[in-house]
């Protein structure tokens, strides 16, 4: 499934996002901003970037890119840690079959030079569609991290209890959002209204 940020992360109506964009786009005054604590800066900041993230999931989705290309950003399973994929081979495609490793997107913030190394042309590209925020980003001191663009439910299990119920149930990793898996089984939004909403 996408590891799409759920909508909570964006606050009721959107406010989160819609705050985050007034401050880093420079709307607001130092004086309003000093107001906020430490955490719902943080905040802020997290509903920015994830943002940006699901924009760049809902583009890669709908060009079919869902496997690994020369260029893309793989995450080792369970840590944080990523690499480039310079050469294409059968036994790295194993690997991400298997869920050794994991193709990601970015969560928008600063990069070192040069800028190849950390983004795809297609990332890019796409983060210059919203440049002030991402500028807004970068000068707050927020840097680039990465995320798994999809994710894996384990452990699923579902039991019909009556025409109209049933029970399911799943695991996911942690910093997925369960709201994101139901919102896929049920099919109500496509990827555009997810946007839409979240924007």
């Amino acid at each position: 499934m996408p590891n799409y940020f759920g909508e909570q992360r964006f606050g009721h109506g959107g406010q989160n996002l819609s705050k985050a964009r007034a401050w880093l786009t420079g709307e607001l005054s130092r004086k309003q901003v000093r107001k906020w604590s430490r955490q719902q800066q943080g905040l802020l900041l997290s509903a920015a970037r994830s943002h940006l993230f699901n924009t760049i999931v809902s583009a890669r989705i709908a060009a079919g890119r869902l496997t690994p290309e020369q260029g893309d950003f793989m995450i080792l399973a369970g840590s944080r840690s990523f690499f480039q994929i310079e050469t294409m081979d059968e036994e790295l495609l194993a690997r991400w079959r298997s869920g050794d490793i994991l193709l990601s997107a970015p969560l928008a913030g600063s990069w070192p030079e040069p800028r190849e190394a950390h983004l795809t042309d297609f990332e890019f590209t796409l983060l210059q569609t919203d440049a002030e925020l991402l500028q807004g980003l970068k000068q707050q001191r927020v840097d680039l991290a990465r995320r798994a663009l999809l994710v894996k439910p384990a452990e699923p299990e579902f039991e019909q209890l009556d025409a109209s119920t049933a029970e399911i149930r799943f695991t996911l990793p942690s910093g997925s959002f369960a709201t994101g898996l139901l919102r896929e089984l049920l099919n109500t939004n496509s990827a555009d209204e997810h946007d839409k909403r979240e924007g």
